[in-house]
């Protein structure tokens, strides 16, 4: 391809820009994520984050919750805080820049190594290359880590033509801040040391200086980093403290081969110290006790690196590209690379190119992924490599046609074409994970700028469906489902929109059904609709599940005060309300009030005892429709015995009176929240009238019901989730954030 009509520098600016524009396009519509600048506190993001800004303040450590990642990234981060401000728009811009430069850099060292042609084959790959343009958007190491690798390499290009003082040093400083950025990219660090050996340091009587300066500037460069983890570790580590723990989930015959297994981890840690020495005896064990299926797990690992999958870790990219039409309309296909890439080696080797340093990056850096674990973001460093290989590739196709060696073009487009089939994602795989779903939704309740309360509860149903067809204890989506639900309950109760108030909390409940607020909302709803007996009902189940809440007595004794005829029910839940109580100015108005109930009742009669030992002899002979009127004398004014209670509501549910058999059970449990014998009958009944939520709550108060609680879970946990929120437009979803950040607040104040 002929430029020598264009500028090289103008050249070079048009590609910068023609890479920078494609990152600015991504930008705009990336604001739209909720992700763009909401750090949610479980993922790795926020770690960097937190140490960054901890730097910017003056901590010259930059903590972090979790120190275990090598620091540079936080440093780097902590500078532009302090320039700039915690202010995404600029980091991201700045990472784009980087990701622009790092584009023409991939266009001189692929006109270098193989021709013009492909060096532009190569900038397009790398700039239009989805993984890295999304990667270059987060609060992550991968895109930073992939610049200095290609600066790095770019230098050391260039020293096969100079080798100065400056241009060592300069190189070195590049490939420390490499390695420095995550450790296992030393291994590169032989090929470098080869590199320099055959083509580099060849003059004799230089060498040894050069030796020196390399080795020199690169110990003197990883010093800052190497006291600053010691002081943080208490030991010397070798800028990152997680390799074990990556390395041990990648090096188990049970990982699949991509994605991270943090339950592989767990077991191994029951049985084994988690450090590099105790990872390395069990691995060895483990290879000489499993060799085959080693083998299998490598191969697995070799096809997932090559194949179009990109495996998610800490965020799927794909949930990151439905925000982009350009991102989408590239499209993630690296099978396409791969397959071109393997192509490009085999020309290369084919025609004795002199690609030692390239091919010994794509080597090494490959090795240190498959050492591993193989996820997208792993992946990023290695592959402007492969890109190179596969500008190379591309270039030999386009060169057989301009010559017509159409048979030479048509064979290598059938293996590229197969390699590609070879390579696509199997069946099965999750382009998203359940927990990659709800941080998308954690984003949109978290982020003030983008809260949407529809769109979180759409990522936690989906959330929720990947979890139905694997795990059904739901262990992601389960809660945020039901907090959303409440949430919006909440809002309807507030606006007086009871009914769909009473809707949304009872979702939530089915969920969730130990969620205190999804039970008083279902309570209050209920009464404000004048439904007292749900509401007292309803009132009832939540004592169950929290018999410390004076809330539901307080809730209770007006439910029952608005009520005809039950005078003893109130009563029960004041004397609840004043156990509880913890205001003792607020003790004398109880007090009052119950003397006031209590005047108001017949003096119990002085056949007690007889009545009670004449129950309970027909009780025990079975003869309940005599039973029933004594107990139902002797519980008229019972506000002590919740055994009596017990009774009582036993003859009712035998005689199969179940409404007048709850009130009585009900009641004995206001008396006596811990009564195990009612407990059981209640969970009992509802799990025969299907209703597990408040079957849920009585049987797990009950010793030796993991079976019943087991089916109670499976049958909530199996069914399909509608979806209940309508549509929200964007004035509803301000007062609902307003409303969420006033919940929040008067929680945070509990």
């Amino acid at each position: 391809m002929n430029l020598q009509r264009t500028s090289p520098k103008l050249f070079l600016t048009g590609l910068f820009l023609i890479a920078l524009l494609i990152r600015l396009i991504y930008m705009a519509e990336y604001s739209q994520n909720p992700m763009f600048d909401y750090i949610g506190t479980g993922l790795d993001h926020s770690n960097f984050d937190i140490g960054a800004q901890n730097f910017a303040r003056g901590d010259w450590l930059a903590d972090a919750p979790n120190n275990s990642y090598a620091p540079l990234y936080k440093y780097f981060l902590g500078v532009i805080y302090w320039l700039f401000g915690r202010n995404f728009w600029v980091v991201y811009s700045i990472q784009f820049i980087m990701g622009s430069l790092a584009g023409v850099l991939i266009f001189l060292i692929g006109r270098k190594l193989f021709g013009t042609r492909a060096g532009i084959f190569s900038f397009l790959g790398f700039a239009l290359y989805v993984p890295e343009i999304i990667y270059e958007g987060i609060i992550l190491r991968a895109a930073f880590i992939a610049f200095w690798g290609i600066v790095s390499f770019y230098l050391l290009l260039r020293l096969r033509e100079r080798c100065d003082t400056l241009g060592i040093v300069l190189a070195t400083l590049a490939l420390s801040l490499f390695f420095q950025g995550r450790p296992n990219t030393l291994l590169c660090l032989p090929v470098v040391c080869i590199y320099f050996y055959k083509y580099v340091f060849t003059n004799a009587d230089s060498r040894l200086k050069s030796w020196t300066i390399f080795f020199g500037t690169l110990g003197l460069s990883f010093l800052p980093l190497l006291i600053q983890c010691y002081v943080t570790h208490g030991k010397f580590v070798l800028f990152d403290a997680s390799g074990p723990h990556t390395f041990i989930s990648g090096n188990i015959i049970d990982y699949p081969g991509v994605g991270w297994e943090p339950d592989l981890v767990d077991k191994f840690e029951k049985e084994n110290e988690l450090a590099y020495s105790g990872v390395t005896g069990f691995l060895f064990r483990h290879i000489w006790e499993n060799p085959w299926e080693f083998c299998q797990l490598y191969l697995r690992k070799l096809y997932f690196l090559l194949n179009d999958f990109q495996g998610p870790s800490n965020l799927s990219i794909y949930l990151f590209a439905e925000f982009s039409k350009v991102l989408k309309t590239i499209g993630l296909h690296f099978a396409w690379v791969s397959s071109f890439a393997l192509v490009g080696c085999v020309w290369a080797l084919k025609q004795r190119r002199d690609v030692f340093l390239l091919a010994g990056f794509l080597a090494s850096l490959s090795v240190a992924v498959l050492m591993f674990l193989n996820e997208s973001r792993y992946q990023i460093p290695l592959v402007p490599y492969f890109i190179l290989f596969a500008g190379y590739g591309l270039d030999r196709i386009v060169e057989s046609i301009r010559q017509k060696r159409f048979r030479v073009s048509a064979v290598t487009l059938g293996v590229i074409l197969l390699c590609v089939y070879a390579f696509q994602v199997p069946g099965g795989i999750l382009y998203a994970r359940q927990i990659d779903h709800c941080n998308m939704a954690k984003a949109y309740l978290g982020n003030p700028r983008r809260f949407n309360l529809e769109q979180a509860e759409r990522y936690t149903l989906q959330c929720w469906e990947i979890e139905r067809k694997g795990d059904l204890a739901h262990p992601y989506s389960k809660h945020m489902l039901a907090s959303i639900y409440v949430h919006y309950a909440g809002f309807q109760f507030q606006n007086k929109n009871y009914s769909e108030s009473l809707r949304s909390a009872e979702s939530a409940l089915e969920l969730n059904p130990y969620h205190l607020q999804a039970h008083k909302l279902v309570a209050l709803s209920h009464f404000n609709q004048k439904h007292v007996d749900r509401a007292i009902r309803s009132a009832l189940t939540g004592l169950a599940l929290a018999p410390s809440d004076q809330d539901f007595y307080r809730f209770l004794a007006n439910f029952f005060h608005s009520s005809n005829h039950r005078h003893v029910e109130e009563y029960l839940a004041l004397k609840g309300m004043r156990r509880l109580e913890s205001r003792p100015d607020r003790l004398p108005g109880i007090d009052l009030e119950m003397r006031r109930l209590k005047a108001g009742w017949e003096k119990p009669r002085s056949d007690f005892e007889q009545n009670l030992h004449t129950a309970r002899n027909f009780f025990n002979q079975g003869l309940w429709q005599k039973a029933l009127p004594v107990y139902l004398k002797i519980n008229r004014d019972n506000v002590s015995d919740a055994n009596l209670y017990f009774q009582l509501g036993s003859v009712l549910g035998i005689l199969e009176r179940f409404d007048s058999a709850l009130d009585a059970l009900y009641k004995g449990l206001m008396l006596d929240p811990d009564h195990r014998g009612i407990h059981r009958m209640l969970g009992e009944y509802y799990l025969t009238q299907k209703m597990f939520v408040p079957a849920r709550i009585h049987l797990q108060r009950i010793p030796g019901r993991e079976k019943n609680l087991q089916q109670i879970e499976w049958h909530l946990g199996s069914q399909e989730r509608p979806k209940i929120l309508p549509a929200i437009d964007k004035d509803l979803n301000r007062q609902l954030w307003e409303f969420y950040q006033n919940s929040q607040r008067g929680q945070k104040a509990e």
